[in-house]
């Protein structure tokens, strides 16, 4: 009795193994977007603005304006799932919005572009622990 169970449940997990199958190899293909490190540039700023002429200064360079339009351009041209990723040190910064709302407008912008995943980075803690809450609950 044990042996004819045995082989039944054997006959049947084949079976079915067979019929879960692919008939080729089982990928597909992703565009993944990344940001990290925006330190509240909502709006178009001097890069660098700090380093005394050690680097080349770019003028009115970045934002979430002009980040939204590339993302929503690859979006629209893609012809794959797109996944918007944050990797962090993104609402704490010396803007004075970032100064004076700890990180709201940040999560506002990540939210109307629709971002899959936030992880937040050492910085985007450095705001009180009622905004940090917030921000984590607004996300």
């Amino acid at each position: 009795m044990y042996r004819r169970f045995l082989a039944t449940l054997t006959v049947v997990l084949v079976l079915a193994a067979s019929a879960c199958a692919a008939d080729g190899p089982r990928y597909f293909e992703l565009t993944l977007l990344t940001t990290n490190d925006l330190h509240a540039h909502l709006v178009p700023f001097n890069h660098p603005d700090n380093l005394k002429g050690r680097c080349p200064l770019l003028e009115n360079v970045g934002g979430a304006a002009r980040r939204a339009t590339i993302v929503n351009r690859i979006r629209a041209e893609s012809t794959c799932p797109v996944l918007l990723l944050d990797s962090g040190d993104t609402t704490y910064g010396n803007s004075p919005l970032a100064k004076r709302f700890h990180g709201e407008p940040d999560i506002a912008v990540l939210n109307a572009m629709n971002y899959d995943a936030m992880a937040p980075g050492n910085h985007d803690f450095q705001w009180p622990a009622a905004d940090t809450l917030r921000n984590i609950k607004d996300s």
